[in-house]
């Protein structure tokens, strides 16, 4: 292991003990997680892409027509591309409740997607970037852990990537 995999494996751990600290769980080997970002971020060039200070974040889902049902979601503007995170999809009762969970896809509670940005803002007002619909990427949790690890981890990824073509 060279030393930048070992700081950026360090990285990841202390990314996810935060998480774990704040589920109230005691147990840090996830290591697909671990892995997940550490792959992520060694993708990432040191001197070239998009710096994480120049990440921006919202707090709206990007994606996904049940959104506002979902009581978890994580939007960030990395360059030119929208990465999305919803999920712990919870329908509204007919008297208001919230349902019991369910699933959002195949097998997954909650999903990362990553979109194209079109160069234009939404007219709502809310500030995000208008998105291509079609998305380009995408990663599936059961656990808000995960999806977490799984948002952050195509932030990095897409934070190194070329800007998209036709982006403005």
């Amino acid at each position: 292991m060279t030393a930048q995999s070992a700081g950026l494996e360090q990285r990841a751990r202390e990314l996810l003990a935060a998480e774990y600290k704040a589920a109230g769980r005691v147990y840090l080997g996830d290591a697909l997680a671990i892995r997940a970002i550490v792959a992520a971020l060694a993708a990432a060039p040191a001197a070239d892409g998009v710096p994480e200070s120049e990440w921006r974040w919202y707090g709206l889902a990007a994606h996904f027509m049940c959104a506002a049902d979902c009581l978890f979601h994580m939007a960030t503007e990395v360059g030119g591309y929208m990465v999305s995170t919803v999920g712990d999809l919870r329908l509204r009762e007919k008297d208001g409740s919230r349902g019991v969970r369910q699933e959002i896809g195949c097998g997954r509670t909650y999903e990362t997607f990553v979109f194209t940005t079109t160069g234009t803002r939404c007219d709502c007002g809310c500030g995000m970037p208008e998105i291509n619909l079609s998305e380009i990427d995408s990663e599936g949790a059961n656990n808000p852990v995960d999806a977490r690890a799984n948002h952050m981890a195509m932030c990095a990824k897409y934070a190194a990537a070329p800007k998209p073509q036709g982006e403005g």
